[in-house]
């Protein structure tokens, strides 16, 4: 019959329609995979660790980042005032070597006084708010400014300035102070410089 099951015989093996029909649909079935212990995703655990030490992470980088920040506004802030108290210092030195009758109005160990190229009197001196001030004939004008540096100490020790002294006139200035900088521990400075006179007079 048709319907009814058959089978080949091949050197004493059997194998029938039906169990050949059966071999063929469980080929066609799709295969199992059984995943492996390392291919598994995070626990809920593992993930709040992991996120709790990279934000600790973070946090100790970010202050780090912060403190280099403030440490470099600092150094900036410094800097700036050196480099403005150098100008001052710098102007006043230029001013004193090509000026000449040093202490002409008189002199202290806190005030200056000489005549500039053009024959005016030049009186430098330390005011009451802290600045360092130079004034010309009737006009004074302050050469630090009190609100970045306040100069507690400004000191002049000049020689040779008495006629036929055999000693070529010079002075020499001292700077005290403190100066603020921004985000920071105020800081003290302390400066001098020589002017010698250009024009000989022993």
């Amino acid at each position: 019959m048709m319907n009814k099951a058959w089978g080949l015989e091949v050197g004493g093996w059997r194998r029938t329609r039906a169990s050949a029909a059966g071999a063929h649909r469980s080929s066609l079935q799709a295969p199992h995979f059984k995943l492996a212990a390392s291919q598994r995703g995070f626990t809920l655990l593992e993930m709040i660790v992991a996120v709790g030490i990279f934000s600790i992470v973070m946090l100790l980088a970010t202050g780090a980042y912060l403190t280099l920040i403030n440490l470099n506004r600092q150094v900036q802030g410094v800097n700036t005032v050196v480099t403005n108290l150098s100008f001052v210092l710098e102007d006043m030195a230029r001013n004193i070597r090509t000026g000449s009758q040093y202490c002409v109005g008189g002199c202290s160990t806190s005030r200056f006084t000489y005549r500039n190229t053009q024959g005016q009197t030049v009186e430098y001196t330390l005011d009451n708010a802290g600045a360092v001030t130079r004034t010309i004939g009737a006009a004074t004008e302050e050469l630090t400014d009190p609100a970045h540096m306040t100069v507690s100490s400004l000191r002049f020790y000049p020689v040779g300035y008495a006629k036929g002294d055999g000693i070529q006139p010079h002075v020499t200035i001292v700077l005290i102070g403190t100066a603020k900088v921004q985000n920071g521990n105020p800081v003290t400075f302390d400066i001098q410089t020589t002017a010698t006179e250009r024009l000989i007079d022993l």
